[in-house]
């Protein structure tokens, strides 16, 4: 009877151990298989997050092309632009009308020359006009002013005496020769700068003017220096503006022709 009892016992331990070893051994078995699910979703989320990344890259890679492409069409576009910029000047030099000069304005405007010419004497002239043709004559060329018989330039860049009078001669003029007080209170009233104009000490230390005339009538400033040569102080009172200076100081100048 307890024999009986030990061996039904005894299998029902053996049946529970075999269950736990059959367990063990399934799980045993099974443990890699979930390790590889585990793993595949771990490596799955790798890869869509690499895809994205790609996807991420090769949408910026055609955003860099596009910009490429816009900035080297806006080269292209520019450097036209220069281009046409650049030549267009001879372009219209090649199509302007002959230089101006005083036959081409007598000319084109015969009429208007002759009342011109028949004016007031010493009023100033200016510039004819043909507003139809779009042509501007002047006949002392761009730049001159025209006062009486004379063209006058004053000059934006400043020189030495001796400098300017050979930019002036340059010119085909000289530096200015004032002959008169009409002539010195236009000069005066048309600048704002100091003006070197043709007059110097001679030989005999004289005041001569480049023409080799004597100084006849002066318009002196009240303080005078020590000076071979003369400026006219454009923008001041007409009958005190002349100042005597060194030759070799830089300043703006006068030219003459006519």
């Amino acid at each position: 009877m307890h024999r009986l009892r030990w061996t039904v016992e005894f299998q029902k331990q053996a049946g529970e151990l075999g269950k736990q070893r059959v367990l063990a051994l399934m799980l045993n078995y099974l443990s890699p298989f979930f390790s590889f699910i585990v793993f595949s979703c771990l490596q799955e989320d790798v890869y869509r997050k690499v895809r994205l990344y790609r996807r991420l890259c090769v949408a910026l890679l055609i955003v860099c092309v596009v910009l490429l492409a816009v900035l080297l069409a806006l080269a292209v576009k520019l450097s036209e632009a220069q281009s046409s910029q650049r030549y267009q000047p001879a372009a219209e030099s090649s199509t302007a009308p002959a230089s101006c000069s005083l036959q081409t304005c007598e000319a084109l405007f015969p009429t208007l020359m002759a009342s011109h010419h028949s004016g007031e004497a010493g009023e100033p002239q200016h510039v004819v006009a043909d507003n139809h043709a779009g042509l501007v004559c002047s006949e002392c060329g761009k730049g001159w002013l025209k006062y009486d018989d004379s063209c006058y330039l004053l000059s934006r860049v400043r020189r030495t005496w001796q400098e300017s009078r050979e930019e002036c001669l340059k010119l085909g003029g000289d530096l200015t020769v004032i002959r008169s007080e009409r002539v010195q209170r236009f000069l005066t009233n048309k600048g704002l700068m100091q003006y070197w104009i043709g007059l110097h000490r001679s030989e005999t230390q004289e005041w001569t003017w480049i023409n080799n005339t004597a100084l006849t009538t002066g318009y002196w400033a009240t303080n005078l220096q020590e000076g071979n040569c003369v400026f006219l102080n454009g923008g001041k009172w007409h009958k005190g503006n002349w100042h005597s200076s060194r030759c070799e100081l830089y300043s703006n100048y006068i030219c003459q022709r006519g």
